[in-house]
């Protein structure tokens, strides 16, 4: 799931950290022939059936 890099919020504490494998993006994001990226960091987030890599 691409998502925003929000770590700062309550959902990012509630169902991604500690629930999904996750892979920053470096940079910003573009898509096509745009000429402007996205104003925010993304990230990559993998559930894989509650397994983490802590786990």
């Amino acid at each position: 799931m691409l998502l925003p890099a929000r770590t700062d919020t309550k959902w990012f504490h509630d169902y991604i950290y500690q629930q999904a494998e996750i892979r920053f993006v470096k940079g910003r994001l573009k898509f096509g022939d745009s000429k402007n990226a996205a104003p925010f960091p993304s990230m990559v987030c993998v559930f894989n059936g509650g397994v983490t890599d802590e786990d």
